[in-house]
């Protein structure tokens, strides 16, 4: 698929929405709301969707934001590094300089990358150290979405369960029916507690499975910018390491602890 992290968005937007109006065309809320009325149905229902929507939209949104940047950063750099007609010396040295040189992760990729050039050290700058570092950040939305889908998850399990209790808990209330009266009473009772197990599951599971189909695409956005991302650091240390090449500022030496420390505060 060559949908970039923001397309795919809001294809899934347009996917959920579809699906409501056709529910809604073909009566299937309609159905819903006369044959699953009691309030504790409605209740939970409410909930589990609205703790979905709201796990959707903050995740999805803000994780597609964060990856269309990145993805968008790494590949400018990744073309002008790859580039017949740039000075490379010069791009290198302006990305690492500047404030304001891309999305937040690639800012902090780069200014570590820009720590590390400023000294001179015996030391191989370690371009994984690097990769590492930014991979964690660029992962983090992925695995805050993770957390959200096994919530709603658990959710629609537990909601199953309470309602397969509160159904036989009702029925057990309600006593062994005499006369159809009764028996429809005692369906009336048994419905309302498979209705919250039956809901719960369509929503929290159905909702969950959403967010794994959206994170599992997310992921591989990740993973691509992340190859992409670890490529240029390759090419930005090659061309930092030029006799040539100069910051603006001059390059300092540094002993072999303090250049452990700048690489143990990298990496936490």
């Amino acid at each position: 698929m060559g949908r970039t992290p923001w397309q795919t968005f809001c294809w899934f937007v347009s996917l959920l929405s579809v699906g409501f109006i056709l529910a809604w065309y073909f009566g299937a809320i309609a159905w819903f709301f006369t044959h699953y009325k009691a309030p504790e149905t409605l209740a939970v229902s409410a909930f589990v969707t609205g703790t979905f929507l709201l796990a959707f939209v903050c995740s999805g949104f803000l994780g597609a934001r964060a990856l269309q940047q990145e993805m968008d950063a790494s590949g400018n750099i990744a073309d002008k590094l790859s580039a017949s007609n740039v000075d490379h010396e010069e791009f290198v040295r302006r990305i690492l300089t500047e404030a304001n040189n891309g999305p937040s992760h690639i800012r902090g990729l780069l200014r570590n990358i820009h720590r590390f050039v400023s000294y001179r050290s015996q030391k191989e700058i370690n371009a994984q150290l690097l990769v590492d570092a930014y991979a964690g950040r660029l992962f983090q939305p992925i695995h805050i979405m993770e957390r959200r889908r096994s919530l709603l998850f658990v959710l629609g399990l537990l909601g199953t369960i309470l309602g397969i209790v509160y159904a036989l808990a009702s029925a057990t209330s309600v006593g062994i029916p005499q006369t159809p009266e009764d028996f429809r009473e005692f369906g009336f009772v048994v419905l309302g507690g498979l209705g919250i197990a039956y809901t719960s599951s369509l929503f929290g599971m159905g909702g969950a499975l959403v967010l794994q189909l959206l994170g599992n695409r997310f992921e591989t956005f990740a993973t691509n910018i992340e190859e992409e991302v670890s490529v240029s650091i390759e090419s930005i240390l090659l061309v930092a390491a030029r006799p040539t090449f100069s910051l603006d500022k001059p390059i300092r030496s540094i002993d072999e602890e303090k250049y452990n420390e700048m690489e143990a505060s990298i990496s936490r």
